[in-house]
């Protein structure tokens, strides 16, 4: 009887099992349809966004004086559109790194280059909050490989907390340090900081 009941036990611990492979299964299938419609969702309206802006390019063409300051506007918009552009890819991207298909595409690039295009790109919105923001570097460029995209990441991230956290006349520092090898990207800010038990 005993024996019976030890077998009956198995199947049962094997079904269940089975079950919990196929939600696994769905769940995944689920998420991986849910990146894909809302990425579809989101491109959409930033394509209609980018058609404006061209439309907005060809009116103003008749304005002269005011063009260069419209020109600086549209800049950041278009900036940002393909900055949402590239979230929308790193949503997809969640996906991959779930199934563990996912690298860091390295290229040769101007890493002070970028880093300041990034912090240029805020610097507006960052002023709008009655914050300074100052970039300085040690050096005036430096080719090295790295993934533009993670690096944007990163640093918009860095920024997004030091903006958060940062009260108004407050300010915020990005520094590159020079290290042959590497550099050091530094964000510092004048904000409240990481209370002591969270820093580690």
């Amino acid at each position: 009887m005993k024996n019976h009941e030890r077998e009956d036990s198995t199947m049962s611990k094997g079904e269940e099992d089975e079950k919990l492979i196929k939600a696994m299964t769905c769940c995944d299938k689920l998420k991986a349809d849910f990146f894909s419609n809302i990425s579809h969702e989101l491109r959409t309206p930033l394509n209609l966004i980018f058609s404006a802006l061209q439309i907005i390019e060809l009116k103003t063409c008749a304005f002269k004086d005011e063009q260069e300051s419209v020109e600086k506007y549209i800049g950041i918009m278009r900036q940002n559109c393909y900055r949402l552009f590239r979230i929308i890819g790193n949503l997809i991207d969640i996906t991959k790194i779930d199934a563990g298909h996912f690298f860091t595409q390295l290229q040769n690039k101007d890493i002070v280059n970028v880093v300041e295009s990034i912090v240029l790109s805020v610097a507006v919105y960052v002023e709008s909050k009655g914050i300074s923001i100052v970039f300085d570097t040690e050096i005036e460029e430096k080719i090295m490989a790295f993934d533009p995209d993670a690096m944007e990441r990163i640093i918009l991230n860095l920024l997004s907390n030091a903006i958060k956290f940062t009260p108004s006349h407050g300010n915020i520092e990005v520094s590159i340090y020079d290290r042959n090898e590497v550099v050091v990207i530094s964000v510092k800010d004048t904000g409240v900081g990481i209370p002591i038990e969270k820093q580690s």
